[in-house]
């Protein structure tokens, strides 16, 4: 899962796109878009999937690892790994 979440990630917000030059282009309102798309996505796929702690923590390590092997900025990959673990222990409503 943490790949295909990875992948999703890199198709709408390149590592391009948050690096040099183009930072300054992209909005803060689309980073924050495409992240909170991923975690919706996360949320999605464990819909009805009893997941316990560890294999939360697993999501999340490797998320942080597919993000670090596409380039993305350790900045970012922590960034966008601490959403996640928000986003999998919030409650549902």
């Amino acid at each position: 899962m943490a790949h295909e979440l990875a992948e999703q990630l890199f198709k709408t917000l390149p590592v391009a796109s948050l690096s040099g030059e183009a930072m300054g282009k992209i909005s803060v309102n689309k980073i924050t878009r495409s992240l909170e798309q991923l975690y919706q996505e996360a949320e999605r796929k464990m819909k009805g999937k009893k997941i316990g702690i560890i294999r939360r923590s697993v999501l999340a390590n490797s998320l942080k690892w597919e993000l670090k092997e596409k380039g993305y900025s350790p900045e970012f990959t922590d960034i966008a790994t601490e959403g996640l673990v928000m986003a999998m222990i919030k409650k549902p409503a």
